[in-house]
Order: structure tokens, then sequence, then C-alpha cells
């Protein structure tokens, strides 16, 4: 089966007026990834956090969604990933397992 972005870290607000607003706002531009929730069980539980705002994956800068898509499909299920995200006004780097 296709690794997807929920199955990697649960709820992720994909493309909303939510997403837009929030990431305009804090200044990281309006077409990124927002999290919204993080499920128990998933690889990213504990490390990510309602509403950061994931600025690369894997080293690639993702500024769109649907770049975003494009460098996880370029990893298998098993590889550790390093995420930038932003939170409380900072870069934080995340390092998850698909």
């Amino acid at each position: 089966a296709a690794t997807t972005l929920r199955n990697i870290i649960g709820e992720l607000e994909l493309d909303s007026t939510l997403t837009s607003f929030y990431t305009q706002r804090v200044g990281t531009g309006k077409g990124r990834a927002l999290v919204i929730e993080v499920n128990e069980g998933y690889s990213a539980y504990g490390k990510l956090k309602p509403f950061d705002i994931i600025i690369s994956f894997g080293g690639v800068e993702t500024p769109t969604i649907e770049k975003m898509r494009t460098e996880l499909f370029k990893h298998r299920v098993g590889d550790t990933v390093t995420l930038e995200v932003w939170r409380d006004g900072q870069i934080v780097t995340v390092d998850i397992t698909l």
C-alpha cells in the first residue's frame, strides 16, 4: 500500500482556509502543510505538534503540500527523514520514521 501523509503523522490539514490563514499570518507562506493533530500510534506522535508548519521534508524545502508529497514518495517505509517545522516562532528539527 502507498504511504500517505495521514499514515505517517495522523491528521494533517491539507488544503483549507485555516491553513492559508494561519501560515500566512506567521509568515511561512500560505501553501505549506499545517499539522492539526498527531494521533497516538503514528511515528510522529510526540514529535510533531498541532499547529506545526512543515517547512522541509528530507532536507528539501516544501513550500507547497504538493512538493511535500513529491518528497515523501521518494522514500520507502522504514526510512527515517528529517523534517523542519515552524513551531512557536522558531524552526525545529524532527526525525520521523516512515
